[in-house]
């Protein structure tokens, strides 16, 4: 047996091991222990390799001075401690890690190392596999083993967790024994820049050249530094192709990235796209465009074209803004995304015919005809299939509502209800049930009170949509003793006002939830921990966070009831989203843990500790925060983007531009860091940084158009390929060539003609730039654009914010944009997205009284959950960050001049 294995069974053996050896004097020193591993005695020995053993680390330095020793007892006990304190055996070890081990020992097999290693990463023993990786003699094996799925990123693992117990050291050391890739090369480069090592690294490395791996090293150290000259410089001299080419993307020219992949592409219409792409970017005229694309077309003409080609000429269509090639194979591909990407246009005539529907205004006979065919089949669906998706009635209804047509949308659903009602199908509460998910929650109290109480409607309705829990049960209870001589239908009407399913109607609602919230002051024991659960129910589902806030803070005082129902996270979320510092710190507070080791969440405890004051806390606490993402991907685009939102922008950028640096081109990692700078921050637009934002933009759009690629969100498509062409447009114009400017300026306004997105940056960018007649000639056609949308859909009332966003971006047609955002506001009265449209208006105008006062209540609104019942928590957040940074501008910034 070998000594390992010795080892390891004193471990596993009987506590009373020391005891047993009574007739030993226990030594005084680690030295001594050493000493007593080549005495004469076998007893001696063993207790003194169990003890040092049980010492761990503490007793290594000493270990590893006797390794010489002329003595082979000594030095192979010292030996194999080292190898086993090292590897994180130690008498306390889990038995089945210790087990795990000896198998991938006890084995030649690949296969079955691999199982070991497996069950290894099961228990969490990520220490163990990297020293047993490390330790593989056999070169291939080795190299094989650290590939597979399960174990190629358990370095970062180990790495973690030695951060997790404050090692940072032992996370270096754990690094440094990773198989050598990339990813590992990152994270080692992370934590040694982290901890203020990195300097020492390169001089290290540098002196370990020419070596190939010392050449790879360095070169991600030089990266990871921000040291681009240096890093350009090695990158040619070890060819290094993809690094130069993420430089040259930095550097604002993406054509190097372009040939990357073209000189790797065996697809022909990939090569002829890329080649597309390229003139765009050198010549700047779209002009060819619409003739490659034609051709591109031709080769899915016939009936039974090969899908994958149909949506990758598709795609590229659409990314290269020939909407009217890839708007008709979009409908040939696939009905549902092509409905998806006209809705989402503002209006289009296309709708009705991708609906499959007759148009029940001006086809009316047809579209009663259409109604009874298509009830009679629903009803004869078998009921596991409805649940699927929604029938084309309701994607009708859904249509209409979401046009402003409220009335229309109603009377298509309630014939199919009826004939569900009539032929006893409780699919009549699904479909009811999920109106408030598509925002139509205003619907459900007049369709359950056509139907009435009978098979206790109500109270299975209000399960179908808030769920069947104790909580709901609590709220009818307590409306009901509240309002003790009314109806069933009004006590129904009094929970769908307080969960904020039915629209503020001022009386019912405050009146009922606040009585009920009165109950706290009488309310006592027990029973008030009941009725406080509820209310925090309440408060989360309509997204009220202030109340979310203030009922979870106080159930928090209950630490053993908290902990148990893990009310903290709720309370922690609450204050995360309306931006409380203070109520942030609070709650984090109570459970350290939450925070203290994930790195995105310390990094918003440390932005609100800055807030409240202790920045040099805080500037600590994001070190850390930064140390523990191990410069991952993910992590870091997380707290890049959790460090924007909370308004550190600078400190965003510079993790976001940094990483991308040390990122290839090839990755998958590249692509998702470049998504995030260009959708998650707009810096580089934002700043009027064109030749970069140019170069960004048209880096994403070389991913997009591998044939690899998929999409389901096809306008976004459609948006991506605006945007290349208005930042190329723009860098143009910044070089002085007005008149390639015009061309891709033009080329990305007509992309985009009705869409408010040319709102955010298109038209406020050209407003006082040399193309001022021209942007206001563009704007003309987007107003008209718009407006016939509103002829068409009068009651649209996104449509006509649409309209007012756009005067209000541009200060043109300033009256009339502030009557569409009034009538907008009329049909939505407390919609924060509209209350913010109405705010610009007012700052363009140059009334900041009235655009704070406006902006101040859209962020009310959203922190009450008064608009809540047609939000998810998500868009909430997402929304109450972007009022957020607008109420700072209205306050603080200077006015528009146009």
């Amino acid at each position: 047996m070998k000594l390992f294995t010795i080892i390891i069974t004193l471990g596993l053996a009987c506590s009373t091991l020391a005891d047993a050896i009574i007739a030993v004097e226990k030594p005084k020193s680690i030295d001594e222990l050493i000493v007593q591993l080549k005495s004469d005695a076998y007893k001696v020995r063993e207790l003194a390799s169990h003890q040092l053993w049980q010492l761990g680390e503490d007793s290594l330095a000493q270990l590893k001075t006797v390794v010489d020793s002329d003595d082979p007892e000594q030095v192979s006990r010292a030996e194999a401690l080292i190898r086993n304190i090292e590897a994180g055996v130690l008498p306390s070890t889990d038995k089945k890690v210790i087990e795990a081990i000896d198998r991938y020992r006890s084995t030649v097999s690949s296969t079955e190392k691999l199982r070991a290693l497996e069950g290894l990463v099961k228990l969490r023993a990520f220490k163990q596999v990297l020293f047993l990786l490390h330790r593989e003699e056999d070169a291939k094996t080795r190299e094989w083993l650290s590939k597979r799925s399960g174990i190629h990123g358990v370095a970062s693992l180990a790495a973690k967790q030695a951060l997790t117990d404050g090692h940072i050291e032992e996370a270096t050391q754990l690094l440094r024994i990773a198989p050598k890739n990339e990813a590992n090369y990152r994270a080692l480069a992370h934590v040694l820049k982290c901890s203020d090592q990195l300097d020492a690294e390169i001089e290290a490395t540098k002196k370990r050249l020419p070596a190939k791996d010392a050449q790879k090293w360095l070169l991600t150290q030089l990266r990871k530094r921000g040291d681009l000259k240096q890093a350009k410089i090695l990158a040619k001299k070890t060819k290094s192709e993809q690094a130069l080419a993420t430089f040259a993307v930095l550097d604002g020219n993406p054509i190097p990235f372009l040939e990357y992949y073209k000189s790797r592409s065996s697809n022909t219409n990939h090569t002829i796209v890329l080649n597309l792409l390229k003139r765009l970017h050198l010549q700047n005229d779209p002009t060819d465009i619409h003739e490659v694309i034609t051709e591109l077309a031709k080769q899915v003409d016939g009936e039974a074209d090969e899908k994958e080609k149909l949506e990758y000429i598709t795609r590229v269509a659409l990314l290269m803004g020939d909407r009217a090639v890839g708007e008709k194979l979009l409908k040939r591909y696939n009905d549902a995304h092509a409905l998806a990407y006209f809705s989402a246009q503002g209006y289009s005539e296309e709708e009705f015919e991708l609906l499959g529907t007759p148009n029940p205004v001006t086809q009316a006979e047809e579209f009663e005809a259409w109604m009874k065919e298509e009830i009679e089949r629903e009803l004869d669906i078998d009921l596991g299939l409805l649940a699927e998706q929604s029938s084309e009635i309701e994607e009708l209804a859904h249509f209409y509502f979401n046009r402003g047509e409220r009335e229309q949308s109603l009377s298509i659903l309630k014939p199919l209800l009826k004939s569900l009602l009539d032929d006893g199908d409780d699919r009549w509460f699904e479909i009811v049930g999920a109106l408030p998910m598509y925002g139509m929650g205003e619907f459900v109290a007049q369709l359950a009170s056509d139907r009435g109480n009978k098979d206790n409607t109500y109270h299975r309705l209000s399960y179908e949509i808030f769920g069947n829990v104790p909580e709901m049960d609590f709220i009818w209870k307590q409306v009901e003793e509240l309002h003790a001589n009314a109806a069933d239908l009004e006590h129904f009407l009094s929970v769908l006002e307080v969960m904020g399913v039915r629209p503020d109607t001022k009386s019912n609602r405050k009146s009922s939830l606040s009585q009920i919230e009165a109950l706290l002051e009488s309310t006592k024991g027990d029973a008030r921990i009941d009725l406080l659960v509820a209310l925090a129910y309440v408060a989360e589902s309509r997204n009220d966070f202030e109340s979310m806030l203030r009922h979870y803070k106080e159930l928090c005082k209950d630490r053993e009831l908290a902990d148990k129902r893990q009310f903290y996270l709720k309370y922690q979320r609450a204050a995360e989203v309306i931006f409380d510092w203070q109520e942030i710190v609070a709650s984090y507070d109570l459970k350290p843990e939450t925070y203290i080791n994930n790195p995105i969440r310390l990094a918003r405890y440390a932005i609100a500790k800055r807030r409240l004051g202790e920045g040099e806390l805080a500037d600590t606490l994001l070190k850390r925060a930064l140390l523990r993402t191990l410069g991952g991907t993910q992590e870091l685009n997380a707290l890049a983007t959790v460090l924007h939102e909370c308004g550190a922008r600078k400190e965003a950028k510079a993790i976001w531009l940094e990483h991308i640096a040390c990122l290839d081109v090839s990755s998958v990692e590249f692509y998702y860091a470049l998504n995030f700078i260009n959708h998650q921050s707009g810096f580089a637009i934002e700043e009027g940084n064109w030749e970069l934002a140019s170069s960004f933009s048209l880096a994403e759009m070389i991913f997009l158009v591998q044939p690899s690629f998929r999409l389901s969100r096809y306008y976004i498509t459609l948006r991506s390929g605006y945007t290349s062409n208005y930042v190329a447009g723009m860098r143009l114009l910044e070089q002085g060539n007005k008149a390639g400017a015009l061309e891709m300026l033009e080329y990305a306004h007509n992309t985009l003609t009705g869409d408010g997105t040319l709102a955010d940056n298109f038209f406020p960018s050209l407003m006082n730039s040399p193309l001022k007649k021209d942007a206001e000639k563009w704007f003309e056609a987007s107003w008209n654009h718009i407006e016939r949308g509103i002829e068409l859909y009068p009651n649209d009332h996104n449509t006509r914010n649409t309209a007012a966003w756009l005067g209000a971006r541009t200060g043109m047609r300033l009256d009339d944009s502030l009557k569409h955002a009034k009538l907008a506001l009329r049909s939505q009265p407390k919609q924060p997205a509209y209350l913010d449209t109405l705010a610009e208006i007012y700052f363009a105008k140059r009334d900041r009284v009235s655009a704070v006062k406006h902006s101040n209540k859209s962020l009310e609104y959203i922190k009450s959950g008064a608009y809540a019942y047609i939000r998810t928590a998500a868009s909430s957040a997402n929304m109450f960050s972007e009022l957020t940074q607008q109420n700072t501008r209205f306050k603080n910034e200077v006015f528009p001049s146009r």
